[in-house]
């Protein structure tokens, strides 16, 4: 990993961690994130699809897996591993085949199948304070 970053924010802050994240994906259209249920991974997701400009509904995949939000410039295809038990069934989703697309792929969930991440992944971590509500974003850049 190339280098690592850290903020902290409440909800009502979540646009303002979004614009603090995404320049940092600028080249790594792949991007695992990773935190306990309620954490907010899919609400970050959420900002960040606005941030880029997608005005769609923007909702967590856990049942259907996929979401694609078509943007004027860039797809992103939300995959929510959350239900899949092996690489085999990851497989079986198209998994090589998103990653070749070119577009950004956005996963919650990453630990359910860790072989598939390689180095080439962002990871995002999402960290739940539960005393204060608050919550703390870590980022953790590849090296390529």
């Amino acid at each position: 990993m190339n280098g690592y970053l850290e903020m902290t924010y409440q909800l009502p802050q979540i646009q303002e961690a979004a614009q603090w994240l995404l320049p940092h994906l600028g080249r790594h259209p792949h991007v695992a994130f990773s935190g306990e249920v309620g954490a907010g991974k899919t609400t970050l997701i959420k900002a960040l699809a606005a941030a880029m400009g997608y005005e769609g509904l923007v909702d967590s995949p856990t049942f259907a897996l996929v979401s694609d939000y078509d943007l004027p410039r860039a797809t992103i295809h939300h995959i929510d591993l959350y239900r899949v038990k092996s690489y085999a069934e990851l497989l079986d989703l198209g998994w090589e085949e998103y990653l070749e697309t070119g577009n950004h792929v956005w996963v919650e969930w990453p630990e359910t199948v860790p072989e598939a991440f390689h180095e080439g992944f962002v990871r995002v971590g999402l960290h739940l304070n539960h005393d204060t509500e608050g919550r703390r974003l870590t980022v953790a850049l590849p090296s390529i």
